[in-house]
Order: C-alpha cells, then sequence, then structure tokens
C-alpha cells in the first residue's frame, strides 16, 4: 500500500497481506500434500470460495483504509473538492412520485479533465409516517465509486 498510495498504514499492510495470503492458499496446491489429490467439484468449490473471501478481505481493507467520506453543506452553485472531484448541487426540485413527494437534487461531477457525469438524489415521504427515505445518486467504476445523496435542509436553498 505504500508504494501505491503513499501513505503508510500498518491495518492496511496487514489486511492486504492477509487476503493474498487466503487467495494464494487458495490458487496454489498444499506444499505439504503426500500425494495429489484428485480435482472434484467439491475442491473446487473450496478453493474458488476460499479465494473468493481473500479477494473480498482486500477489497474491505483498501476501501476502508483509503476511502474518503465527507459530509458537506451544499447550496446551487457552490462547488465542492473532495479527492480529485468537483461535486456541485445544480438544483433541487420538488414533485409527487407514485405514492410519495420526493425532493431531487441534481449534481454535477467533473474532474480536473472536465465534466464527468451528473448524478441526482431523492429525498421520499410516502405519507405514512414512515421516516424519509433517501436514494442516492451513484457512480461506479474500477477503483473509485463516487456517492451523492442529499441531506436536511439547511435553509436558503442549502442542504
Amino acid at each position: 500500500p505504500w508504494a501505491v498510495t503513499g501513505s503508510p498504514s500498518v491495518v492496511a499492510t496487514l489486511g492486504l497481506t492477509a487476503g493474498g495470503l487466503v487467495v494464494a492458499s487458495a490458487i496454489l496446491p498444499p506444499a505439504s500434500a503426500r500425494a495429489p489429490q484428485p480435482w472434484t467439484v467439491t475442491r473446487v468449490g473450496m478453493h474458488v470460495a476460499h479465494a473468493g473471501l481473500g479477494i473480498a478481505l482486500i477489497g474491505i481493507t483498501w476501501a476502508t483504509a483509503y476511502g474518503v467520506e465527507s459530509d458537506f453543506r451544499a447550496a446551487p452553485g457552490e462547488p465542492i473538492e473532495l479527492a480529485g472531484y468537483t461535486v456541485t448541487l445544480v438544483s433541487t426540485t420538488t414533485g409527487p412520485g407514485p405514492n410519495y413527494v420526493f425532493t431531487r437534487g441534481e449534481f454535477s461531477i467533473a474532474t480536473v479533465a472536465g465534466p464527468l457525469t451528473r448524478l441526482t438524489s431523492e429525498k421520499r415521504d410516502y405519507r405514512d409516517n414512515r421516516p424519509w427515505l433517501t436514494e442516492a445518486g451513484l457512480l461506479t467504476g474500477w477503483g473509485r465509486d463516487v456517492l451523492v445523496q442529499l441531506g436536511e435542509p439547511l435553509g436558503n436553498g442549502a442542504w
């Protein structure tokens, strides 16, 4: 992790090492095997499951150690800089859904290379005394996920 991110983390190093060892032990045949074992469906399934567990451990460790998560006050037109992205609340609208009333926020996501995409997030009131439900806007990709969602209204159009 130090070579990739430039920041040392003992927990990340331990987690990534453990995940790598689990994957390696699932892929490589055991060194202590007395005689070669036949490759049955059960044995293949066991190796695939252990490799998947190791990959999940690597992913969880990486996301926990190097993920960036922040809460910001967002007002329409005010850019927010975070982890190489510029997030701007473009507008909010209110309207009726099939069985709820929504407040929808539209966000513009950009990088230094230019505009990337637009994401929408909704806060929904189902009118039956349940708490408001928030639908997040999500942009997924290899090595990063960008999630935006509306929080609580703060007044003057800000969230």
